[in-house]
């Protein structure tokens, strides 16, 4: 085998090392950064919840959206339980209000958020099933954030 082949072969496995190490250190270092982000935003939601209508009757977990909007976006899916004899704590919570009441808490808590962002936390979504009611929490630390909400609030004006 000529010293070029060998050359050749040993570029192309540095190359696919490089690729699979990079790739993995990433996928980490994103997945730490998701997991500090929606324990920042469980800390404050459920404290909010908590007082609202109480931990009984909610998920104890969020779960991140999802990854079709992009990497680094951290929007988490909230879900109250609703019964029957409890609906809501038996008051009537707006999604303004809960928003205002959830970045009351987060600037108690001094928690950062991006520059451009007027709050550290945005309600995107808010909807009622049939047996739970449900909520999407944004968190707008990054710029990637950010803009999912810029993109939902142009989505809802067309």
């Amino acid at each position: 085998m000529s010293l070029v082949w060998i050359i050749i072969i040993a570029v192309i496995i540095v190359g696919v090392l490089y690729e699979v190490v990079h790739r993995f250190l990433i996928r980490r270092a994103t997945l730490i950064v998701r997991q500090r982000a929606q324990k920042i935003t469980d800390a404050v939601v459920f404290k909010v919840l908590d007082e609202e209508v109480g931990l009984d009757y909610c998920d104890r977990t969020s779960k991140l959206v999802s990854d079709i909007w992009g990497k680094g976006v951290f929007s988490f899916e909230y879900n109250v339980n609703l019964t029957s004899e409890k609906q809501l704590g038996d008051k009537i919570i707006s999604r303004d209000g809960l928003e205002r009441r959830i970045n009351e808490v987060a600037h108690q808590r001094a928690i950062e958020y991006y520059s451009q962002a007027q709050q550290a936390f945005k309600i995107t979504d808010w909807w009622q099933g049939k047996k739970q009611f449900h909520m999407d929490v944004t968190y707008l630390i990054n710029e990637a954030s950010y803009e999912y909400v810029h993109d939902l609030r142009k989505l809802q004006e067309s």
